[in-house]
Formats: structure tokens, C-alpha cells, sequence
């Protein structure tokens, strides 16, 4: 494809686009290795293209548990994300916002985020999210040694699940 379209600009969205197709492959570190050469190619007038590219790097960055790494890219990432981005871009940034705080041992602010996203994403009926949210909160608690909290939300998750349609996604990610 980069032979074919000699356009530089497109080839940011091309490598992005691959990392999206290695992170569905399970291949999570070339994704961030394609994320790294999308970043030199990308247009600096397509912010939008760049809050992807931010939100993407997050993600696999908290999957490589380069949490160091994924904290600087936050300022910028939420800069994009008030500037132009979606609700749904918002929280996606909250959520890994709380997956990175946790990754560097700050467990009250990420337990605070983590479940504003679960909240949020219960409320508007997006189970698959939700419940992976729910789940990264639950890790948080039982990092701080709350068991108590954890039976709490596993109720209020078994209570939320059963009055619901969920997808193959949504039952694996509970199993």
C-alpha cells in the first residue's frame, strides 16, 4: 500500500490502521511498533488522527505495562481529547487514564476514574466496556487489600449482567 499511495499523510493512517489489526491479532507490541512509525508520518494539522494515535499508544502502552512511557503521553492526549474529541473519546481516555495511574501505584486516583467509566458506561447500556472497566476496578481493590469493596461490586455486576443481553465479548471478558 505505501508503494502504491506515495501521499506521506496517508501513510499515517495506514500504519494506524494496522496497529488496529495487530492489536485484534493479539500481536500488541508490533501494533505499538506501528503506532511509532504512524506518529512520524501523521499531518500535524489532523487532530483527530493524532487523538487516535494517542489513545491507541495508551492502550498498548498499559498492555506492555510501560506505564512510565504511557503517563507522558496523557497531557497531550487529553489536550486532543477537550479540544475535539467525542464523549466516547473522553471516556475511553478516562478509563486508560485509570488503567496507567494504577500501573504506577496510584490506586485512589485510578479506583476514582475506573469507576466513573463503569458508571458511565452502565448507565448508557454499553455492557462490553463496562464490565471491563468494573474489572480493572477490581484489580485496584485488591491491590488496596478492599475485599470487602470487591464483593460489593461483584454483586452489583451479577445483579447488572443478569437482566442483560450480553455478547460473546461481554461473557468472556466476565469469565
Amino acid at each position: 500500500a505505501l508503494v502504491l499511495d506515495r501521499r506521506p499523510e496517508r501513510h499515517g493512517q495506514f500504519f494506524l490502521g494496522k496497529a488496529a489489526v495487530l492489536g485484534e491479532l493479539g500481536r500488541e507490541l508490533q501494533a505499538l511498533e506501528a503506532l511509532e512509525r504512524a506518529e512520524s508520518c501523521l499531518d500535524l494539522d489532523k487532530p483527530t488522527l493524532w487523538l487516535r494515535l494517542r489513545l491507541d499508544q495508551l492502550y498498548f502502552l498499559c498492555y506492555a505495562q510501560r506505564f512510565e512511557k504511557a503517563a507522558a503521553l496523557l497531557a497531550q492526549a487529553r489536550e486532543l481529547a477537550a479540544s475535539m474529541g467525542k464523549p466516547a473519546d473522553r471516556l475511553e481516555l478516562d478509563w486508560l487514564s485509570g488503567r496507567v495511574f494504577a500501573g504506577l501505584g496510584r490506586l485512589d486516583e485510578a479506583l476514582s476514574l475506573l469507576k466513573k467509566v463503569y458508571g458511565e458506561h452502565r448507565e448508557a447500556g454499553h455492557a462490553f466496556e463496562a464490565v471491563s472497566a468494573a474489572l480493572d476496578a477490581v484489580a485496584v481493590l485488591t491491590a488496596q487489600d478492599d475485599l470487602a469493596s470487591v464483593q460489593e461490586m461483584a454483586r452489583d455486576l451479577e445483579s447488572w449482567t443478569q437482566h442483560r443481553e450480553l455478547g460473546d465479548g461481554s461473557r468472556a471478558t466476565l469469565k
